[in-house]
Order: C-alpha cells, then sequence, then structure tokens
C-alpha cells in the first residue's frame, strides 16, 4: 500500500490557498506473458531432463532463460523487436547489463550452444552437459524476472 501526499497551492483573491490531500493506493505487480511463458518453459524443460529427452530439455531451458532475459528487456529497456535478431540482441543486452553479466552472458551462451546442437545436428546431448549449467540458467532466470517486474500504482 502506497500513501501519496498531493499539496496544492493555488491563489484565490490575492490570498494563497494551500491544499492538502492524502490519498491511498494499492500496488499490484504486472506480470508479462513472456515471464509465464518462460516459467512453462522452465518446468517443461526440468521434466524433459527428468525424463531423459535431453533434445527437448536444452531447447525448453534454453527458451526459458531466452524469455526471461527478453521480459527483461520489453519491461525495463522499452524493447519491442519481434524478428530474428532477437537473440543476438538478448545476447548484447546480458553482456551489457549487470553486476554479472559475464558469468550470465557465458551461461546464456553455452545453452544457446546446447539448444542449437539439440535443434539442428544429429550429436546428442548429455544430460551432464545441461546439469552443468542448469544451477546457473536458474539464477538468470529468476535475476531478470525479478527484475522484470513492474509496480503500477
Amino acid at each position: 500500500m502506497f500513501i501519496r501526499l498531493y499539496l496544492l497551492l493555488f491563489s484565490k483573491g490575492g490570498r494563497c490557498i494551500l491544499h492538502v490531500f492524502i490519498s491511498q493506493h494499492q500496488s499490484s505487480t504486472v506480470v508479462c506473458p513472456m515471464q509465464n511463458k518462460s516459467q512453462e518453459n522452465w518446468l517443461v524443460g526440468n521434466r524433459c531432463l527428468r525424463d531423459g529427452n535431453m533434445n527437448a530439455a536444452a531447447s525448453r531451458l534454453y527458451y526459458a532463460v531466452f524469455q526471461a532475459i527478453l521480459s527483461w528487456a520489453r519491461a525495463t529497456q522499452k524493447y519491442h523487436k519481434t524478428d530474428s535478431s532477437v537473440h543476438a540482441d538478448m545476447y548484447r543486452y546480458v553482456r551489457a547489463h549487470g553486476k554479472q553479466r559475464v558469468h550470465f552472458s557465458f551461461v546464456f551462451q553455452e545453452i544457446r550452444a546446447l539448444r542449437e546442437t539439440a535443434d539442428y545436428q544429429s550429436d546428442p546431448i548429455a544430460s551432464t552437459d545441461i546439469n552443468e549449467l542448469l544451477n546457473d540458467c536458474d539464477k538468470i532466470c529468476h535475476h531478470y524476472l525479478k527484475n522484470a517486474q513492474v509496480n503500477v500504482i
């Protein structure tokens, strides 16, 4: 709950009159649809990993991370592109912003490489490769989803 204090000063017949208004507002958090997609892909990716579907797991986990970053970019950077350049743009955003930008950009690049292997190559994806990145991917998702939330009064 927010309390706002409004001061209004105006002149009436040569006299200054001061009005004070106190207003209470409920705040709520707006969740972007991309945040929901990120969370859904995270759950599906972990289910695929648990069930041994490594290609699907790599793809879904990458998209969970990507959509968390995209959600943040749309909420805080006013990013609105929808073409194929979005993936490279999100990598540039991660590389340029935040205290953990070096580590996060490395992990984002690694999970993207796994997704590209899973989607476009015949090479198998090892569960160990995904598991090595899983904790860091979770941190990235959490960081960007948390920072993408917008409080509305």
